[in-house]
């Protein structure tokens, strides 16, 4: 429980900016059929490293916590 605020909060304001950025792109004209493929590419990129670091960290915290391990691997998977 005392985890759930982080995995919420980093799944809502990921999401918000990646919309934000499409709908962006799309207005301005950056996104189109000739540069979709880069632009997933690179929020592919951006989630790997994110997801990394957030599990990294929730990780690093729940150790801190000493919490049981099942649940330490739970929260650092579900990032």
């Amino acid at each position: 429980v005392q985890f759930l605020t982080m995995l919420v909060g980093a799944g809502g304001n990921a999401g918000n900016q990646a919309s934000v950025r499409v709908i962006r792109s799309l207005a301005v004209g950056t996104l189109n059929r000739h540069t979709m493929d880069q632009f997933l590419r690179q929020e592919a990129k951006m989630a790997l490293c994110l997801s990394a670091l957030i599990g990294t960290t929730g990780f690093i915290r729940a150790a801190l916590f000493r919490t049981p391990p099942g649940e330490t691997i739970a929260i650092t998977t579900s990032v």
